[in-house]
């Protein structure tokens, strides 16, 4: 079932919270539960788009307008032959330099973005039902209604 896990994983999520909010009745309590919740990420640590001196080096480079645009280009090679490729860059790279250099190694931003189907999605979930705290409802159903785009 496509899709399925994500939704459960949602589900779990908005009723855990819920269950925090209906159990507690201070309003930091709540706030507090739905942050650790909601807003818990696990580190990155990608060799290219989270942590090392590529990312570091085409940031500060001023090649791109916006600083989001290069962790949304795609890779052209394995990551392995791209870490070689930069260590291969003079250390006074240029930006000329640093700029074929991506161009090599990384496809436009977007361009590995195919539209998917998503057949077990409907209009009003059923897993929602159960989510009684109207703030999580509604963060739930907006959510919920991204998936078509997130997909």
């Amino acid at each position: 079932m496509k899709g399925g896990y994500k939704l459960w994983a949602l589900a779990t999520v908005l009723a855990s919270a819920s269950s925090v909010a209906a159990q507690s009745s201070s309003p930091s309590a709540v706030t507090s539960a739905r942050e650790n919740i909601l807003y818990t990420q696990t580190g990155c640590n990608h060799t290219i788009y989270c942590t090392g001196p590529i990312l570091d080096k085409v940031q500060r480079s001023g090649i791109f307008d916006s600083d989001k645009t290069f962790v949304d280009m795609p890779t052209r090679k394995p990551v392995k032959d791209i870490v070689a490729a930069f260590k291969a860059l003079p250390a006074n790279v240029t930006k000329t330099q640093l700029a074929k250099f991506v161009d090599d190694n990384f496809a436009p931003a977007g361009s590995d973005i195919e539209e998917a189907e998503l057949p077990d999605w409907t209009e009003t979930p059923p897993f929602l039902d159960s989510v009684t705290d109207p703030v999580l409802r509604g963060y739930g159903m907006q959510l919920h209604n991204k998936w078509k785009k997130l997909a």
